[in-house]
Protein backbone atom coordinates (compact mmCIF):
# COMPACT_ATOMS: atom_id res chain seq x y z
CA UNK A 1 0.00 0.00 0.00
CA UNK A 2 2.41 2.57 -1.29
CA UNK A 3 0.27 5.99 -0.56
CA UNK A 4 -1.38 4.66 2.88
CA UNK A 5 -0.88 6.28 5.64
CA UNK A 6 0.50 4.33 8.60
CA UNK A 7 -0.86 4.54 12.29
CA UNK A 8 0.15 2.37 15.13
CA UNK A 9 -1.86 2.54 18.26
CA UNK A 10 -0.33 0.84 20.98
CA UNK A 11 -2.74 -0.39 23.77
CA UNK A 12 0.02 -0.71 26.54
CA UNK A 13 2.45 -3.30 25.54
CA UNK A 14 4.61 -4.79 27.91
CA UNK A 15 6.66 -7.55 26.31
CA UNK A 16 9.73 -6.58 25.20
CA UNK A 17 9.87 -8.11 21.60
CA UNK A 18 6.47 -5.50 20.96
CA UNK A 19 8.41 -2.71 22.29
CA UNK A 20 11.55 -3.59 20.55
CA UNK A 21 9.26 -3.13 17.54
CA UNK A 22 7.85 0.01 18.47
CA UNK A 23 11.28 1.58 19.01
CA UNK A 24 12.50 0.54 15.55
CA UNK A 25 9.18 1.99 14.04
CA UNK A 26 8.83 4.95 15.83
CA UNK A 27 11.30 6.90 13.22
CA UNK A 28 8.74 6.54 10.43
CA UNK A 29 5.62 5.65 11.67
CA UNK A 30 3.00 7.86 13.87
CA UNK A 31 2.35 5.75 17.23
CA UNK A 32 -0.11 6.60 19.54
CA UNK A 33 -0.42 5.18 23.06
CA UNK A 34 -3.16 4.79 24.97
CA UNK A 35 -3.36 5.51 29.07
CA UNK A 36 -4.91 3.75 31.52
CA UNK A 37 -6.03 7.09 32.94
CA UNK A 38 -7.34 8.28 29.65
CA UNK A 39 -10.58 9.26 28.49
CA UNK A 40 -12.68 6.38 29.30
CA UNK A 41 -13.63 5.60 25.00
CA UNK A 42 -10.12 5.13 24.62
CA UNK A 43 -8.88 3.27 27.63
CA UNK A 44 -6.63 0.63 28.00
CA UNK A 45 -7.64 -2.98 27.59
CA UNK A 46 -10.22 -2.47 24.39
CA UNK A 47 -10.18 -3.25 20.70
CA UNK A 48 -13.49 -1.03 19.90
CA UNK A 49 -12.28 1.80 21.74
CA UNK A 50 -8.97 2.33 19.69
CA UNK A 51 -10.75 1.41 16.74
CA UNK A 52 -12.85 4.66 17.59
CA UNK A 53 -9.52 6.39 18.21
CA UNK A 54 -8.35 5.73 15.19
CA UNK A 55 -11.34 6.99 13.45
CA UNK A 56 -11.03 10.58 15.18
CA UNK A 57 -7.28 10.52 13.90
CA UNK A 58 -8.30 9.87 10.70
CA UNK A 59 -11.13 13.12 10.42
CA UNK A 60 -9.02 15.13 12.09
CA UNK A 61 -6.52 14.05 9.32
CA UNK A 62 -8.94 14.26 6.85
CA UNK A 63 -8.72 10.74 5.40
CA UNK A 64 -11.32 9.70 3.33
CA UNK A 65 -10.74 5.85 4.31
CA UNK A 66 -9.42 3.33 7.24
CA UNK A 67 -8.34 -0.10 6.63
CA UNK A 68 -8.40 -2.69 9.73
CA UNK A 69 -6.45 -5.70 9.89
CA UNK A 70 -5.51 -7.83 12.88
CA UNK A 71 -2.25 -9.42 13.57
CA UNK A 72 -3.21 -12.75 11.89
CA UNK A 73 -3.79 -11.49 8.86
CA UNK A 74 -1.66 -10.20 5.80
CA UNK A 75 -1.55 -8.32 2.53
CA UNK A 76 -1.73 -10.50 -0.52
CA UNK A 77 -0.92 -8.69 -3.35
CA UNK A 78 -0.41 -4.73 -4.15
CA UNK A 79 -3.28 -2.01 -3.53
CA UNK A 80 -3.43 -0.25 -7.05
CA UNK A 81 -5.74 2.36 -8.12
CA UNK A 82 -8.14 0.63 -9.71
CA UNK A 83 -9.26 -0.80 -5.93
CA UNK A 84 -9.04 2.68 -4.36
CA UNK A 85 -11.40 3.49 -7.87
CA UNK A 86 -13.49 -0.06 -6.81
CA UNK A 87 -13.85 1.08 -2.87
CA UNK A 88 -15.19 4.71 -4.05
CA UNK A 89 -17.81 2.86 -6.49
CA UNK A 90 -18.85 0.84 -3.87
CA UNK A 91 -19.54 3.60 -1.11
CA UNK A 92 -21.36 5.14 -3.64
CA UNK A 93 -23.68 2.89 -4.98
CA UNK A 94 -24.24 1.58 -1.18
CA UNK A 95 -25.35 4.43 0.56
CA UNK A 96 -26.40 1.98 3.82
CA UNK A 97 -22.83 0.70 4.43
CA UNK A 98 -20.13 1.96 6.97
CA UNK A 99 -17.87 -0.90 5.47
CA UNK A 100 -16.39 -3.21 2.70
CA UNK A 101 -15.02 -6.24 3.63
CA UNK A 102 -11.77 -7.01 1.62
CA UNK A 103 -10.83 -10.43 2.82
CA UNK A 104 -11.13 -13.89 0.47
CA UNK A 105 -14.22 -16.30 1.74
CA UNK A 106 -13.16 -19.73 3.00
CA UNK A 107 -13.84 -23.01 1.27
CA UNK A 108 -16.14 -24.31 4.04
CA UNK A 109 -17.86 -21.25 4.12
CA UNK A 110 -18.88 -21.05 0.44
CA UNK A 111 -22.23 -23.47 0.44
CA UNK A 112 -24.92 -21.31 -0.38
CA UNK A 113 -23.34 -18.55 -0.53
CA UNK A 114 -24.80 -17.04 -3.87
CA UNK A 115 -28.09 -17.84 -2.51
CA UNK A 116 -27.21 -15.55 0.51
CA UNK A 117 -25.58 -12.76 -1.76
CA UNK A 118 -26.54 -10.81 -4.41
CA UNK A 119 -23.70 -10.16 -7.59
CA UNK A 120 -23.93 -6.28 -7.21
CA UNK A 121 -22.01 -5.43 -10.24
CA UNK A 122 -21.87 -1.48 -9.64
CA UNK A 123 -20.75 -1.66 -6.38
CA UNK A 124 -18.14 -4.40 -6.99
CA UNK A 125 -18.83 -6.39 -4.38
CA UNK A 126 -21.27 -9.17 -3.01
CA UNK A 127 -24.43 -7.97 -0.77
CA UNK A 128 -25.93 -10.20 1.31
CA UNK A 129 -29.61 -10.67 0.79
CA UNK A 130 -32.20 -8.60 3.49
CA UNK A 131 -33.86 -12.15 4.24
CA UNK A 132 -30.44 -13.54 4.62
CA UNK A 133 -29.35 -11.67 7.33
CA UNK A 134 -28.45 -13.19 10.88
CA UNK A 135 -25.86 -12.82 13.67
CA UNK A 136 -22.91 -11.07 12.90
CA UNK A 137 -23.44 -10.63 8.76
CA UNK A 138 -23.53 -6.87 8.81
CA UNK A 139 -20.83 -6.24 10.56
CA UNK A 140 -16.86 -6.92 10.66
CA UNK A 141 -14.10 -5.54 12.95
CA UNK A 142 -11.72 -5.86 9.85
CA UNK A 143 -12.05 -4.13 6.34
CA UNK A 144 -12.04 -0.79 4.82
CA UNK A 145 -14.82 1.66 6.41
CA UNK A 146 -15.39 5.27 4.88
CA UNK A 147 -15.02 7.88 7.80
CA UNK A 148 -17.93 10.43 6.87
CA UNK A 149 -20.10 7.71 6.48
CA UNK A 150 -19.29 6.22 9.09
CA UNK A 151 -19.62 9.12 11.80
CA UNK A 152 -22.78 10.24 9.63
CA UNK A 153 -24.67 6.88 10.60
CA UNK A 154 -22.89 4.98 12.85
CA UNK A 155 -20.84 7.34 15.48
CA UNK A 156 -18.85 5.20 17.77
CA UNK A 157 -17.84 1.94 17.86
CA UNK A 158 -19.43 -0.61 20.74
CA UNK A 159 -17.52 -2.83 22.60
CA UNK A 160 -18.31 -6.56 20.63
CA UNK A 161 -18.74 -7.91 17.06
CA UNK A 162 -22.13 -9.08 18.10
CA UNK A 163 -23.30 -5.68 19.65
CA UNK A 164 -22.14 -3.37 16.35
CA UNK A 165 -23.62 -6.19 13.94
CA UNK A 166 -27.16 -5.79 16.11
CA UNK A 167 -26.56 -1.65 16.01
CA UNK A 168 -26.23 -1.61 12.30
CA UNK A 169 -29.15 -4.40 11.58
CA UNK A 170 -31.01 -2.14 13.48
CA UNK A 171 -29.91 1.08 11.73
CA UNK A 172 -30.97 -0.78 8.12
CA UNK A 173 -26.63 -0.82 7.84
CA UNK A 174 -25.01 -3.46 5.55
CA UNK A 175 -21.64 -4.94 5.01
CA UNK A 176 -20.83 -5.74 1.44
CA UNK A 177 -17.72 -8.23 0.49
CA UNK A 178 -15.26 -7.27 -2.19
CA UNK A 179 -15.11 -8.94 -5.47
CA UNK A 180 -11.34 -7.97 -5.48
CA UNK A 181 -10.06 -8.99 -1.80
CA UNK A 182 -6.28 -7.89 -1.13
CA UNK A 183 -6.21 -9.07 2.20
CA UNK A 184 -6.48 -12.45 4.17
CA UNK A 185 -6.26 -14.09 7.76
CA UNK A 186 -3.21 -16.61 7.96
CA UNK A 187 -3.86 -20.37 7.91
CA UNK A 188 -3.66 -22.71 11.34
CA UNK A 189 -2.68 -19.25 13.31
CA UNK A 190 -1.77 -19.67 16.74
CA UNK A 191 -4.29 -17.90 19.26
CA UNK A 192 -5.73 -16.90 22.64
CA UNK A 193 -9.21 -16.80 24.19
CA UNK A 194 -9.77 -13.81 26.44
CA UNK A 195 -5.82 -13.01 26.84
CA UNK A 196 -4.99 -16.95 27.95
CA UNK A 197 -4.01 -19.87 26.37
CA UNK A 198 -5.49 -22.96 28.99
CA UNK A 199 -4.07 -26.19 29.16
CA UNK A 200 -6.77 -27.72 26.72
CA UNK A 201 -6.49 -24.87 24.12
CA UNK A 202 -2.54 -25.74 23.91
CA UNK A 203 -3.35 -29.59 23.31
CA UNK A 204 -6.15 -28.61 20.34
CA UNK A 205 -3.55 -26.12 19.05
CA UNK A 206 -0.59 -28.94 18.88
CA UNK A 207 -2.40 -31.35 17.30
CA UNK A 208 -3.96 -28.85 14.46
CA UNK A 209 -0.87 -27.89 13.62
CA UNK A 210 -0.92 -24.42 14.54
CA UNK A 211 1.98 -21.87 13.98
CA UNK A 212 3.28 -19.35 11.89
CA UNK A 213 2.26 -19.60 8.20
CA UNK A 214 2.54 -16.58 5.94
CA UNK A 215 0.84 -16.34 2.75
CA UNK A 216 2.78 -15.89 -0.34
CA UNK A 217 2.65 -12.75 -2.36
CA UNK A 218 0.73 -12.79 -5.58
CA UNK A 219 2.35 -12.83 -8.63
CA UNK A 220 1.52 -10.39 -11.00
CA UNK A 221 -0.49 -12.47 -13.76
CA UNK A 222 -2.16 -14.27 -10.92
CA UNK A 223 -3.56 -10.66 -9.96
CA UNK A 224 -4.08 -10.19 -13.73
CA UNK A 225 -6.51 -13.13 -13.81
CA UNK A 226 -8.31 -12.19 -10.19
CA UNK A 227 -8.98 -9.00 -11.37
CA UNK A 228 -10.46 -9.77 -14.64
CA UNK A 229 -12.71 -12.97 -13.21
CA UNK A 230 -16.12 -13.62 -13.40
CA UNK A 231 -17.43 -12.28 -10.19
CA UNK A 232 -19.64 -15.51 -10.02
CA UNK A 233 -16.24 -17.37 -9.26
CA UNK A 234 -16.29 -16.64 -5.77
CA UNK A 235 -12.65 -15.28 -4.44
CA UNK A 236 -12.17 -18.33 -2.09
CA UNK A 237 -8.89 -18.70 -0.69
CA UNK A 238 -7.55 -21.75 -0.83
CA UNK A 239 -8.35 -21.63 -4.85
CA UNK A 240 -6.58 -17.89 -5.09
CA UNK A 241 -4.08 -18.38 -2.41
CA UNK A 242 -0.77 -20.22 -2.08
CA UNK A 243 0.67 -20.90 1.21
CA UNK A 244 3.68 -23.54 1.12
CA UNK A 245 3.72 -23.90 4.70
CA UNK A 246 0.51 -24.74 5.62
CA UNK A 247 -0.73 -28.15 7.30
CA UNK A 248 -3.26 -28.25 4.70
CA UNK A 249 -3.49 -26.48 1.29
CA UNK A 250 -7.14 -27.90 0.23
CA UNK A 251 -9.02 -26.48 3.40
CA UNK A 252 -7.38 -23.62 5.78
CA UNK A 253 -8.70 -22.85 9.30
CA UNK A 254 -8.34 -19.48 10.77
CA UNK A 255 -9.94 -19.67 14.26
CA UNK A 256 -6.95 -21.08 15.85
CA UNK A 257 -7.76 -23.40 18.81
CA UNK A 258 -10.14 -26.01 18.22
CA UNK A 259 -10.96 -24.90 14.66
CA UNK A 260 -7.83 -25.51 13.69
CA UNK A 261 -7.89 -28.89 15.49
CA UNK A 262 -10.72 -30.24 13.83
CA UNK A 263 -10.39 -28.83 10.28
CA UNK A 264 -7.00 -30.31 10.42
CA UNK A 265 -8.13 -33.66 11.05
CA UNK A 266 -5.62 -35.10 12.84
CA UNK A 267 -6.69 -38.75 14.17
CA UNK A 268 -7.56 -37.10 17.55
CA UNK A 269 -9.47 -34.44 15.87
CA UNK A 270 -11.69 -37.37 14.13
CA UNK A 271 -12.30 -38.65 17.61
CA UNK A 272 -13.40 -35.30 18.97
CA UNK A 273 -15.60 -34.83 16.85
CA UNK A 274 -17.42 -38.11 16.81
CA UNK A 275 -17.56 -37.02 20.75
CA UNK A 276 -19.13 -34.01 20.08
CA UNK A 277 -21.54 -35.75 17.94
CA UNK A 278 -22.58 -38.48 20.41
CA UNK A 279 -22.68 -35.94 23.58
CA UNK A 280 -25.53 -33.95 21.27
CA UNK A 281 -27.55 -37.77 20.30
CA UNK A 282 -27.38 -38.29 23.77
CA UNK A 283 -28.94 -34.63 24.93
Amino acid sequence: MPNAEIHILDDCSWDDETKRVLAQEKERTAIYFSKADGPSEFKTGGLCGLMNLAMHIAREKRHPYVLFIQDDMQMVRALRDRDMDHIGEYFHNVPNAIQLSTTFIRKLGTDGFLNDYSITRPAFAYLRKREAERGKSNFSDTGVFSVDRFFELFDRFEVGEDKNSAKAMERGLTCGRSFFPFINWLPYPMSFRGRKRSMMHLVFEYFGRSGFYPIEFMTEREVAEFMTREPSILPIMEEFLTCPTSPRQDIWSTGGGEYNFVVYGSLPARFFVQAKKLRALLK
